[in-house]
């Protein structure tokens, strides 16, 4: 009988707890160590040997990657899978982790960084795999999608914000979120697993909401659209270009219809046409059922191609 995979965590806050939740449940695996803020780093323990899979559940650091920048550099480059909930990596070092793990012919996935229970990635890598994806749009931040839909009720922006704060909507006081930073965010690990780029999240034209007209989201609405915080990405003229910014779409748009705090991506394709998913909560145990979708992704298909 096969050994259950050893799968080492760091960072037990919130998606880490619900990530030992769910994977306690799934005899092909054991969490055999758990990285705190004090004791055995994650390289000390990757010097020990015999681990299998990363997984990493630490705090987003936009500025400087974090930690998870350092575990992600420890395990791909010990020729160990990782797997990361925090999105610093994504916008710090992507092409060079994408590099890394290419060479060590390990896996290196981040779906619980992109849309936590939406599969974004996942989308294009395995459904769209016989097409080439020619434009991203979505609405990937579900803290602003939700404010937007309470302002189209006539709450405002600050009270909506705070809704989202007390219902575990909004990650942390929200300002990125309706900002936009964090659809950028997304929108650039997205896009540079699609496309192979390297794309910072300097190099996407951001606009959020919080400057935003709140009789036009009444009126869209009132209309039977609705406006909404949507990131877009395609290659134009040699270069993938992005952007985020509050769009008014009309009813029968397909971002039009997505509701409260879920989310929805577009992929337009050569081949296939235009696909949409859409759902998925907003909330650490999504995030930590995401990132479980990670390591057993990576113990199943392994590196990608």
């Amino acid at each position: 009988m096969r050994r259950p995979a050893r799968v080492l965590l760091a960072g037990p806050g919130r998606v880490g707890s619900a990530f030992l939740e769910l994977a306690a449940g799934r005899p092909e695996l054991e969490v055999a160590a758990v990285v705190r803020s004090t004791g055995p780093t994650v390289a000390e323990l990757l010097a020990e040997g015999g681990w299998d899979v990363v997984a990493d559940a630490t705090p987003s650091d936009l500025a400087t990657g974090g930690p998870a920048l350092a575990h992600a550099r420890a395990a791909l480059g010990a020729g160990v899978h990782f797997a990361t909930a925090a999105k610093g990596p994504l916008v710090r070092d992507h092409g060079a982790l994408r590099e890394l793990a290419r060479r060590t012919g390990t896996g290196f996935r981040f779906s619980a960084a992109t849309g936590a229970a939406l599969p974004t990635v996942d989308m294009a890598e395995f459904a769209l795999a016989g097409a080439r994806v020619v434009a991203i749009e979505g609405v990937l931040n579900g803290t602003s999608n939700y404010v937007l839909d309470r302002m189209a009720e006539s709450v405002d922006l600050e009270a909506a914000l705070a809704e989202a704060r007390r219902r575990g909507i909004a990650d942390g006081d929200g300002r990125p979120d309706v900002a936009g930073v964090d659809t950028a965010v997304k929108l650039v690990a997205i896009a540079n697993a699609v496309w192979g780029t390297d794309l910072t999240l300097e190099d996407v034209a951001v606009t959020g909401i919080e400057g935003l007209d709140p009789d036009l989201v009444r009126r869209a609405a009132r209309a039977g659209g609705a406006v909404r915080l949507v990131g877009r990405a395609a290659p134009e003229d040699g270069r993938v270009r992005a952007k985020v910014r509050p769009s008014r779409v009309a009813g029968d748009h397909p971002l039009a219809g997505v509701r409260g705090a879920d989310k929805a991506i577009t992929f337009e394709t050569d081949s296939m046409g235009r696909l949409t998913l859409s759902g998925g909560r907003s909330d650490p145990r999504a995030a930590g059922a995401a990132l479980l979708r990670d390591v057993l992704l990576l113990l199943r298909v392994g590196p990608r191609a």
